[in-house]
């Protein structure tokens, strides 16, 4: 029983030095397009006429190791992704809806550069880059809130006269404005109802050597934003520490469990 005791101990300790539960929070807004010329879909993607309703959707990840986070009394943010700053991944993702057809911009971080030629120092071979995005920033000063997701790639080749080059941009962004926005921390939730001016769009293009590509292009007018904070999930890491923590409890019951088994069977006659 003691054995028992010390490895529920021992993996109650394990678990509590584990690290902390990250939080996400899911950002719903809803909108509709507005009625400029500049919203198009050569691409396809929505088949929408303007005025149609839409909703965006931001999971934000309150506590991802990669990311960037600040909080201050004038506001909070938390940023990430190669397009900032290299080495860091995005705690942002994204998903708009139009028309019951959605579009949920990619995330990844991607970087090849041409090798040098041993005989003649100079570069060759292609050079491919992928740089994600990721933002949600609050901003008391005027009572604002910026949400951002994009990803952008590219390819070309060859050094020093390419002849292959193609690259695709990936983008949904929002500043949203509300008298409500009272706390600096991006992370509270709540029903807000968002001022006049308050907008966003999307973006998405595909380029080619000599080919512009085709573009889908929408300006949103936003007026309503949800903020609800989802259920905790743990790290990587807390998973690897449960997993021990558990482990250990099973070998103190096997070890306890085989102590019994001898003890019955030296008190059998």
């Amino acid at each position: 029983m003691l054995r028992l005791v010390t490895a529920f101990m021992l993996a109650a300790s394990l678990l509590a030095s584990g690290p902390a539960f990250a939080t996400q929070f899911l950002y719903t807004i809803t909108g509709a397009i507005t009625g400029e010329e500049l919203s198009f879909d050569e691409r396809g993607i929505f088949s929408f006429a303007q005025g149609d309703a839409f909703t965006a959707t931001f999971l934000v990840d309150d506590a991802r190791p990669e990311a960037l986070y600040s909080y201050d009394p004038t506001g909070s943010s938390a940023i990430g992704g190669g397009y900032l700053a290299l080495g860091t991944r995005t705690p942002v993702t994204s998903t708009i809806a139009i028309n019951g057809n959605s579009f949920s911009v990619r995330t990844g971080d991607f970087h090849q550069y041409p090798i040098t030629d041993p005989a003649t120092g100079d570069p060759i071979g292609p050079t491919d880059t992928i740089d994600e995005l990721g933002v949600a920033s609050k901003d008391t000063s005027d009572h604002s809130l910026q949400l951002v997701s994009g990803y952008d790639s590219s390819h070309s080749c060859c050094f020093p006269a390419p002849h292959d080059s193609y690259g695709e941009f990936e983008g949904l962004e929002f500043v949203l404005y509300s008298s409500a926005f009272t706390d600096p921390d991006y992370r509270q939730t709540g029903t807000f109802t968002l001022q006049p001016g308050s907008y966003g769009g999307f973006f998405k293009s595909d380029s080619f050597a000599g080919n512009p590509g085709l573009f889908t292009q929408i300006l949103l007018a936003a007026n309503s934003l949800t903020v609800t904070q989802v259920a905790a999930v743990p790290e990587i890491g807390t998973w690897l520490m449960m997993i021990l923590g558990l482990g250990v409890i099973g070998v103190g019951l096997r070890r306890n469990g085989n102590a019994r088994a001898r003890r019955v069977r030296r008190a059998v006659p």
